[in-house]
């Protein structure tokens, strides 16, 4: 009984450290996560970190709350297929969940944190130069 709750307690640290991943961030010019290329809804997750400041730095607020909301509504998309994603891990089986079909979904549910997490980062930066410009960032709040 206290192997099962010893391989229990490891994996949930194992599935916690993968869906909230690390503190260490990554360097702010391409992404691991950015692998789609540009183009999601107007967004390019290809564009380096200091390119999208310098682009909006040229923008005026209508165009940068535009922005915004592609971001905030691309990361509500993200996180419902994330949440999908989870529920169907927890939905296996407890022996199932150290077979491959687990580690496929650990790996999926890895790799949409981080381009959630790449996004968050993308949008913060739009949100800083709305405010900058007087607006109001608190209409592009991402729900948790």
């Amino acid at each position: 009984m206290m192997k099962i709750g010893t391989k229990l307690l490891f994996w949930g640290l194992v599935f916690t450290i993968l869906v909230g991943g690390c503190s260490k961030k990554q360097p702010a010019t391409h992404s691991a996560h950015s692998k789609s290329g540009g183009g999601a809804g107007g967004i390019d997750l290809n564009a380096a970190i200091d390119e999208l400041k310098a682009a909006a730095a040229k923008m005026d607020l209508p165009q940068l709350e535009a922005k915004a909301k592609q971001y905030v509504e691309q990361i509500e998309s993200k996180q419902t297929e994330l949440k999908a994603l989870m529920d169907k891990f927890s939905a296996l089986p407890l022996k199932e969940k150290m077979g491959e079909e687990a580690k496929t979904f650990q790996s999926k549910i890895a790799d949409m944190t981080g381009s959630i997490n790449d996004l968050t980062q993308r949008l913060k930066i739009f949100s800083d130069a709305i405010v900058e410009k007087g607006g109001d960032p608190s209409k592009f709040a991402v729900p948790k």
